[in-house]
């Protein structure tokens, strides 16, 4: 009879021993677990972001900056030709490609036709000529966009007749070196100011 007792006791003592679960596991269970929630937490967190960014904002309503360049209607093309290119200078409207570009800053020419559709949408082009601004101006430029990065599109233009062209919808300053406070009033002015303007 002791040997029966001392084998149970042999058995319990083997036994695995059962380790409470953590409190915040139990609390998260009937809602599939800590990595689900987990899931569900990142998610939430990644589109208040996108709303963050795609937030209405105010436009100004100052008199627009630039010289008024007379513009054709904005309609789609995917033809080239069809494109209004004032020679010397980059467009600020008209005709346009289906698909606007991003605002960012581009080491190579992009196409114009891209860029007019991001003018309609507000954004703001600062094109610049390589061979007639050196590189410490070019860097200026690109605290500049980078300081509005949502917003502006800075790109070399060689065609450009101007060292540095800033556009809006319908509007152009052209600048021999950069003016930061004249390119920001122009950004902070003109920006959606144009025909279907916050888009992004």
């Amino acid at each position: 009879m002791s040997s029966r007792g001392s084998q149970s006791r042999r058995s319990n003592a083997s036994a695995t021993p059962v380790v409470p679960r953590s409190t915040l596991r139990e609390r998260l269970e009937p809602f599939g677990g800590l990595t689900t929630v987990t899931v569900i937490v990142a998610a939430v967190v990644f589109l208040a972001f996108i709303a963050w960014q795609a937030r209405p904002r105010s436009v100004s309503t100052a008199d627009l900056k630039g010289v008024e360049v007379a513009i054709a209607a904005a309609t789609h093309t995917t033809n080239v030709a069809e494109l209004i290119i004032p020679e010397g200078d980059p467009p600020v409207g008209g005709p346009h490609f289906p698909v606007p570009l991003r605002a960012g800053t581009y080491a190579d020419p992009v196409q114009d036709g891209n860029v007019i559709h991001s003018l309609e949408h507000g954004m703001i082009w600062i094109s610049y000529n390589r061979d007639l601004l050196p590189a410490a101006e070019i860097q200026k430029l690109e605290a500049i966009q980078g300081a509005h990065s949502r917003d502006v599109v800075l790109s070399p233009r060689p065609e450009n007749t101007s060292p540095i062209s800033v556009a809006s919808w319908g509007r152009l300053l052209k600048l021999d070196t950069v003016n930061t406070q004249a390119i920001n009033d122009f950004i902070e002015v003109n920006r959606d100011r144009s025909p279907e303007p916050g888009v992004r």
